[in-house]
């Protein structure tokens, strides 16, 4: 009777009370023995559990409640096999309970057996076609392998029988994500974060699914009506800042993600999202001040010490950068992004032999990938001795991995008589050497003969950049493009000729040059280097700039930010 007791006290939730009823009875008992394991495992103490069970085992209590402790016992003091074995011995004495199944599937789940998990999870549901664990854990399987359709089915079984559940909505929000039933998705999104306010995880994708339904309107017009709602919550405004900088309005973005900080001063998601924010703003001070708070909250995580730096360089605080960079791969290892980002600060120091050194290691450990080369060829160019052959096999290099996207035939006319177009691609067009030498050229081109557009990257509204945009009929800010919407926008213009004046620099965008912007691309300007070495580029022109007796190198690398 007491073994009974001690276990009703811990399926209400107290496992010390049941503790305390069960210790001191007789130990040679063996109900005593499974109900002191089975608390004991309930505890977390495995290896005391797994003594305590055995002995029950032992003394004859092989009933499959005790059996399949026993298995979980085994599997979390490490014996994973034997754990496994038990778990299939209670599945065949008891054929039809689901319990061993969904217990095997974790266990291979936790191993990485995707296979073998899905197998067990469907064993489970044939017993038990509703259970909600194994219908979310087979559904998350699914969507992890790209299956949005028997994943949606799945989780609309589940949120129909058991719809308080939150994480079954929010998966079925990422299955539908998957057939691209994107407003649906919203739906399941926006219901998860109602059942689970604090959950940031759920609000974000309803941003992401807001904005592939072409549905951030109305989105924004639920966060901030919710936000009236539930003024102390930090998720919405959260949210909220993240639909607005996906919607172009960076000021109100800001302004809801300050909020968002004031409200959960100790959470670091909205400081680094903040952070990033203000980095594509150019509020480089604000946003070194956001990370610096984010690391704090977080101090064992890289990705903000690499942003944080990153921010530094572009304020041209290059040591400070080199010793957060430097302090980082001590203690996280060397990884890809860091490397580039200490390559370029090492430049910007006047160690140039350290930076190719870096950059080359960073392309040892991913020999395929474009942004080791792009740190190699910003900082080839400042090293003594370097040959023009050597950097332009680095560029060549560099412009083979860019990828391709499958693009139709330029719409161009061939009407002899009409204004050629030319695209200027930067990020640049303000007060910036780029633009100081190159606006007057571009002033003087006849508007009779040439209408100008500008594909603006980081654009800024300053002395050079009102002059630029004023030469321009076309103006567009293709920061919130992605490469194949910048390559699709600006053959819509009909763009003639393409002027590249970023090279692999800051803010660059070979990877749409890859593809061809234009009929005719030149790289002009940008990168200290005559050639981009990027096939689809079919001249490369130079500007050199002297100040005094000597060529002055610049001081300005690019920096390889996450957030």
């Amino acid at each position: 009777m007491t073994a009974e007791a001690a276990l009703a006290l811990l399926h209400r939730g107290d496992p010390d009370g049941a503790l305390a009823l069960i210790e001191g009875t007789n130990p040679t008992d063996p109900s005593m023995l499974a109900a002191l394991g089975t608390i004991l495992l309930a505890r977390g103490d495995a290896l005391a559990a797994r003594s305590e069970l055995r002995a029950a085992v032992a003394l004859g209590d092989t009933s499959d409640a005790t059996l399949l402790n026993l298995a979980l016992a085994e599997g979390q003091s490490g014996d994973t096999e034997r754990a496994r074995h038990l778990m299939r011995t209670v599945a065949e004495q008891r054929p039809d309970w689901d319990e061993p199944w969904v217990r095997l599937a974790e266990s291979f789940r936790a191993a990485g057996d995707n296979a073998a998990a899905e197998h067990a999870y469907r064993q489970a549901l044939e017993l038990k076609p509703r259970r909600s664990e194994a219908l979310i854990a087979l559904a998350g399987l699914l969507i992890a392998r790209g299956d949005g359709r028997e994943s949606s089915e799945l989780l609309l079984r589940c949120c129909g029988t058991d719809p308080n559940r939150a994480e079954a909505w929010g998966a079925l929000g990422l299955a539908l994500m998957l057939t691209k039933d994107f407003s649906i998705a919203l739906t399941a999104f926006v219901e998860a974060q109602r059942l689970a306010p604090g959950a940031l995880e759920y609000a974000m994708q309803g941003v992401n699914a807001a904005v592939a339904a072409d549905e951030a309107v109305p989105e924004r017009a639920r966060l901030e009506v919710a936000a009236e709602s539930d003024p102390l919550n930090p998720v919405i405004p959260t949210a909220l800042g993240m639909l607005l900088e996906r919607m172009g309005d960076r000021d109100a973005a800001i302004d809801a993600l300050e909020t968002a900080t004031a409200l959960a001063p100790d959470a670091r998601a909205p400081a680094v999202l903040l952070g990033g924010v203000l980095a594509r703003s150019n509020r480089l001070r604000e946003a070194e001040a956001a990370l610096r708070r984010a690391g704090e909250l977080d101090p064992n995580n890289p990705q903000i010490q690499n942003d944080r730096a990153a921010i530094l360089m572009r304020l041209h605080r290059h040591a400070e950068a080199h010793a957060l960079l430097t302090d980082h791969i001590a203690r996280h290892g060397p990884q890809v992004p860091t490397l580039c980002n200490l390559a370029n600060a090492s430049a910007c120091l006047g160690l140039q032999q350290d930076a190719v050194s870096l950059a080359r290691q960073a392309i040892a450990l991913q020999p395929d990938a474009v942004l080791p080369r792009r740190a190699l060829c910003n900082t080839l160019p400042y090293q003594d001795g370097v040959t023009g052959a050597e950097l332009l096999t680095a560029l060549h290099e560099c412009g083979s991995r860019l990828p391709r996207f499958s693009t139709p035939s330029f719409a161009n006319t061939r009407d002899p008589d009409r204004k050629l177009v030319v695209g200027l691609l930067s990020g640049t067009l303000k007060t910036h050497p780029v633009g100081w030498l190159t606006i007057a050229g571009f002033e003087t081109l006849d508007p009779n003969r040439f209408e100008l557009v500008c594909l603006a990257q980081s654009a800024r509204t300053d002395m050079i950049g009102r002059r630029f945009q004023a030469v321009a009929k076309t103006w567009i800010d293709v920061e919130r493009l992605n490469d194949e919407a910048l390559i699709a926008t600006a053959r819509e213009l009909g763009i003639d000729i393409l002027i590249d004046l970023g090279g692999y620099g800051d803010a660059a965008r070979m990877v749409a040059c890859a593809s061809r912007l234009a009929p005719v691309q030149v790289k002009w300007v940008g990168m200290q280097n005559h050639s981009s070495g990027l096939e689809e580029m079919d001249g490369s022109y130079s500007v050199f700039c002297w100040y005094g007796p000597r060529p002055m190198a610049p001081r300005i690398m690019a920096a390889e930010l996450a957030v």
